[in-house]
């Protein structure tokens, strides 16, 4: 294999990550040789004359492969960055997405004057809403909820990176079923929410790698909030406060969910595009 200079290495792979259909071939083609000197972005843009060297270019090669079949970057990292935070990721977990830091903001506006107080994450994965809203809330303990045992491995190395693991109890269950009413003082959750018939329009990167059970919300896409609602009408403190991510379109029946349940002060907030991406609503006294 011919070696390479950073500069050349990178026109070409831009042309090739273009022509696969990836959205920002610039940034990506950086990220990629950064990945492959195991150094840094800026590396990359500060030395574009350095020569990479065959296991260099080999490895460059891989990633460049997998890339191009559209395998996410963060999975050929094996990390993404979250709420300032490096979060492992693995094949049973969402990769974490900008808009779902609303879910970590809210829960540190509701939190944050509490004494003492029990968050639960429902669907945890990664573990990045619970472990980012626990750095910011030292006085809050968190109970991180998922089906799959695979992801809750992954939830807890990530809050052993953090420092926050002894405040954290984990569970492994799909709902609340387990948990004693009146028990809880939030709870969180990026649940799936995508219809059954939508998943096969995704992107390549969602509907091929990220795990189908945390994306289908059955039919109308509510499959999950329907229960969750319910389950968390009975397990929230008076008072106590829901926040759920949604996809585009879902407002009025989420707010509707959560108004049958009894939840007052029912709201969305949009994300930066001006989507409505996240329900609140506050549990009534029981």
């Amino acid at each position: 294999m011919k070696v390479k200079r950073v500069q050349q290495a990178e026109t070409e792979l831009r042309a090739r990550l273009n022509l696969a259909g990836i959205e920002s071939p610039s940034l990506e083609a950086q990220l990629l040789l950064a990945m492959c000197i195991r150094g840094s972005r800026l590396d990359i843009l500060r030395d574009p004359q350095r020569k990479l060297t065959q296991d260099e270019m080999i490895h460059l090669e891989e990633l460049a492969s997998a890339r191009e079949m559209r395998i996410p970057l963060a999975r050929l990292r094996g990390t993404q960055e979250f709420y300032g935070l490096t979060f492992k990721v693995s094949a049973e977990t969402l990769i974490p997405r900008p808009e779902t830091e609303m879910l970590v903001e809210i829960a540190i506006e509701k939190l944050s004057s509490k004494q003492t107080a029990i968050l639960a994450d429902i669907g945890t994965g990664s573990g990045c809403i619970l472990i980012a809203s626990l750095t910011h809330l030292p006085n809050v303990q968190g109970v991180a909820v998922e089906i799959s045992s695979d992801a809750l491995q992954t939830a807890k190395r990530n809050a052993r990176l953090h420092g926050v693991e002894d405040r954290i109890v984990y569970r492994l269950s799909s709902m609340l079923q387990s948990f004693e009413n009146s028990s809880l003082d939030m709870i969180v959750s990026n649940p799936p929410y995508i219809p059954e018939h939508d998943i096969e329009t995704l992107e390549p990167e969602v509907r091929l790698y990220d795990p189908h059970r945390a994306l289908s919300g059955g039919v109308d896409g509510f499959d999950f909030h329907r229960e969750l609602v319910r389950e968390a009408s009975r397990c929230l403190k008076p008072d106590g406060w829901l926040a759920l991510e949604m996809g585009i379109g879902q407002a009025n029946g989420l707010l509707t969910l959560l108004r049958d349940q009894g939840f007052t002060q029912v709201k969305t907030l949009s994300d930066l595009a001006g989507i409505e991406r996240v329900a609140v609503g506050q549990s009534c006294i029981h």
